[in-house]
Parts: structure tokens; sequence; C-alpha cells
């Protein structure tokens, strides 16, 4: 999946696209978060994973999810393809650029949000109520502060959470099937 989608990216960046209007956008000075973006993603990503990982089953629903998460991406990038938003100032993600984004920052892979998804499936995964909280705070400003970078188009961030919930809810449902076979 990874070299896939690398060579996708990278072939996507070439290709005409639309550009969106978008009011937030086109009123806002764009201001550099790539740090903090940066930290706060991979962090919480980390740390709810390892979370996940005290059971079993909540770590192959995380993964199948994360899977649905980048395949629909992979699918609705091809179908929609965009032009980055006016004034972009492109992510620097030291993560995705050492692994997928083939070491420069990827700035049409859009619709819709891959850093707001990940953190979303930790939110829908997430059983203990303070960290649900906290994982939809964090998700919250994530999505926020991608928007203000002018990285994604405020429809990009918005239609993150409703699609991740169908990936969620079809690893949920291939996970609830598999558990029943074993036990």
């Amino acid at each position: 999946m990874v070299v896939f989608t690398r060579y996708f990216l990278l072939w996507n960046e070439d290709r005409h696209g639309i550009s969106i209007y978008d009011p937030f956008i086109n009123t806002t000075v764009p201001i550099d978060f790539s740090i903090i973006l940066f930290l706060l993603t991979n962090v919480t990503v980390f740390l709810g994973f390892l979370r996940q990982l005290k059971l079993p089953y909540t770590t192959i629903q995380y993964l199948i999810g994360v899977i649905f998460i980048l395949l629909m991406r992979l699918i609705l990038i091809f179908l929609f393809p965009l032009y980055a938003p006016d004034n972009i100032i492109p992510l620097r993600d030291l993560f995705l650029e050492s692994t997928i984004y083939a070491d420069k920052p990827m700035t049409r892979d859009l619709f819709f949000s891959g850093h707001t998804a990940n953190l979303c499936l930790l939110f829908f995964i997430e059983k203990n109520r303070w960290l649900k909280v906290l994982f939809g705070v964090i998700t919250l400003v994530v999505g926020i502060l991608l928007i203000w970078q002018h990285v994604h188009y405020t429809i990009d961030v918005m239609f993150a959470p409703i699609l991740t919930f169908v990936c969620y809810k079809i690893a949920k449902s291939m996970t609830n099937g598999y558990w029943r076979k074993i036990q």
C-alpha cells in the first residue's frame, strides 16, 4: 500500500484539477503550523495506537480502519482532482515525507484530510470517555490548523469525520464477525 500510494501521489501532483472557492481560505492569511500539526497528529496517533494495543480486537479494528481510510482517500483523490488552495504553506510532516511522500511535501492529496481522518478514527474507536473527548478536541484543533495553513479546503476537513465514520463502521463489522467466529 505504501509503495502504491507513493507512486499514486507523485502522479497526482502533476495532473489537472479544479480549485474550489472557500470563503474561510479566501479571508485568512495562512500561518505555518507544520511543527504543531506534526506533533499533535503523530504523537496522538502513536499514543492512541499504543493504547489500542491493549486489546487485540481494537488493534485489528484500528488497522483495518486505517487501510479503508487510505483506500477511500485514494479513490476520492482520483475522482476529484483538486489544485491546492491559494497561498498554501505546504505541510512539512517528516514522517510522511520519509515514508509515503517521496521526500517532499505533497500539496494535492486533498479530498479528504488524512490527518483529520486518522485522529477521528481514534475518536470513534476509543471507549474511555476522557480520552475520547481529548481525541475529539485534538481532531478539531488539527482540522482548524490545516485549513488556516491553507493545506486543505474546509470541505476536505469537514468530510473527513463523515467518511472516517463509514470506514470505522466497515472495520467494526469486519472485526465483529471475526471475533464471533473464534469465540
